[in-house]
């Protein structure tokens, strides 16, 4: 990216002390709910905790059975490079660790899934922006 006029130095110094962070998320939506109706967050401290350390409810906002997981730092660098299948098949395999008794024919399958890849999107490159080591907002 270029300006015309330039920008300013302190302009210039504040954009390249300005951090990126990286998240991804797993969207899926399921035909029917296998895990507690009543949980918001659904925590993973089995075999993968750092990968998939945490499934958010998002039925209450969608209206359909759906979970959310969020990844961050260098797994989310490492979502970047696993194709859906892979993520996906993943998760649901967690999620059957986590709830076999609701699972009696093995892990789920989701009807829709979506994952992001916000780092290596063009347009974004990242997830949000933050302050910096030795940044400030002023």
């Amino acid at each position: 990216v270029s300006f015309d006029p330039p920008l300013s130095s302190s302009k210039r110094l504040a954009i390249e002390k300005l951090g990126v962070a990286r998240m991804n998320k797993i969207i899926m939506r399921f035909d029917r709910m296998f895990w507690p109706d009543n949980s918001r967050f659904l925590g993973n401290v089995g075999s993968h905790p750092r990968e998939f350390p945490m499934f958010i409810n998002f039925t209450f906002a969608s209206g359909h059975p759906t979970l959310i997981v969020l990844g961050n730092s260098d797994w989310a660098r490492n979502m970047e490079k696993e194709d859906d299948r892979t993520l996906i098949e993943s998760a649901c395999q967690i999620l059957f660790q986590m709830f076999p008794d609701s699972l009696p024919d093995g892990p789920p399958v989701p009807k829709f899934s979506l994952v992001t890849r916000w780092e290596s999107d063009k347009w974004s490159r990242g997830a949000w922006t933050f302050y910096g080591v030795g940044s400030s907002s002023h």
